[in-house]
């Protein structure tokens, strides 16, 4: 019994200590910024052993886009009147986010509108036509935020 859990131990410890990542970093950093962040590292090597060096050690990236991280799933954007005939007023909360590109497309895709809105605004409906249409809001990363649906008298 006292060889097995020796043996055990050693195999274990031979695994943890072996065969673990052994990555030195010359120079490197983080940069952060509202649509995304980044890492990387200069000069990354790592030892082998017998004076041999790999190069070029693979990192994991871990993409996620910024919106989740920052909450922006739960905003309430603001559409109305609806129907509308002349003006459709558009508000969010400039608190959790300052800018939204917005797209109209008819009930069939074909774009009617893309802009970007800096603050809350009213929009002229009375050149549209008649029908549904479909209001497609994005951020800064173009990650479709919230689609509405407009019905034009």
């Amino acid at each position: 019994m006292k060889i097995k859990t020796t043996l055990t131990t050693s195999i274990l410890l031979y695994s943890v200590f072996a065969l673990a990542q052994k990555g030195f970093i010359s120079s490197g950093a983080s940069a952060t910024t509202s649509s995304g962040s980044v890492s990387y590292s200069i000069g990354q090597i790592d030892y082998i052993g017998n004076s041999q060096l790999s190069l070029g050690i693979q990192q994991v990236i871990s993409l996620a886009p910024t919106y989740l991280l920052s909450g922006m799933e739960h905003i309430s954007i603001s559409a109305f009147p609806n129907p509308t005939s002349e003006n459709l007023a558009i508000s969010w909360d400039e608190k959790i986010v300052k800018t939204f590109k917005i797209e109209i497309n008819t009930i069939d895709g074909k774009l009617v509108l893309s802009q970007f809105l800096e603050k809350p605004t009213i929009l002229d409906f009375s050149t549209f036509s008649s029908g549904v249409y479909i209001l497609n809001f994005f951020d800064l990363g173009n990650i479709k935020v919230k689609t509405v649906k407009i019905i034009h008298n």
